[in-house]
């Protein structure tokens, strides 16, 4: 998995660079560390340097149709209320009909494209991709300087989960992630060429005469 992750990091950066959010500088000196720890992750500036951490314990679906607990959430969640008991019991409900879910904060939860993650609960790979357009979305906002993004412009303080953070995260999660780009290239498949052996039996068993006779 953290080789999936060192890859995925690699992959965004480049859509990062090619989108002109940054220059190979940042590559450069990004620090990565991927934590063996559960909870957040973290993008962002540390110690004067670029900077994200993946807790690599927290990273997939957050309900998938085959935890065990999800009865018991249900029913939990059912007797609560509010907006976050909505929103809760929305993904709870589809995750029950059968997909995978991957949260958001609240206050993007509903965007289709930044929103709340609902796809394949096999494709373990998919939230991942978004943690890390999540975070990187971070770095950039935070290490990148003014920004110019579909036309507007941002400048060049860091914003947290704001317009400029979310105008970044936007462009690389629908690069990346609604493009399932974020799926490893398959690998070719070699195909032995076994020559046919030379037959030392001699020409006129083979069924095949050398010469046409004319009656």
């Amino acid at each position: 998995m953290k080789t999936e992750v060192r890859r995925m990091i690699r992959d965004v950066l480049a859509i990062a660079k090619r989108e002109g959010l940054c220059d190979d500088s940042l590559e450069r000196e990004l620090v990565v560390r991927l934590a063996n720890r559960e909870g957040r992750s973290y993008g962002g500036r540390k110690g004067g340097k670029p900077y994200i951490s993946i807790a690599m314990r927290s990273v997939g679906w957050w309900y998938t149709p085959d935890d065990p607990k999800l009865d018991r959430l249900l029913k939990a969640w059912g007797r609560a209320t509010g907006r976050k008991r909505d929103r809760v019991m929305a993904m709870l409900n589809r995750a029950k009909a059968g997909e995978g879910i991957w949260g958001e904060y609240a206050s993007i939860a509903n965007d289709p494209e930044i929103g709340t993650l609902y796809g394949d609960p096999a494709d373990k790979l998919k939230p991942l991709a978004a943690v890390i357009c999540h975070e990187i979305a971070h770095v950039i906002d935070w290490n990148c300087g003014a920004l110019e993004i579909a036309g507007r412009k941002y400048g060049p303080a860091g914003s947290n989960h704001k317009n400029k953070w979310r105008a970044i995260y936007r462009l690389l999660r629908n690069a990346y992630v609604a493009t399932g780009a974020y799926k490893p290239a398959p690998t070719a498949e070699i195909i032995e060429f076994k020559p046919t052996p030379r037959t030392t039996e001699p020409l006129e068993l083979i069924g095949l005469p050398l010469f046409d006779i004319a009656a």
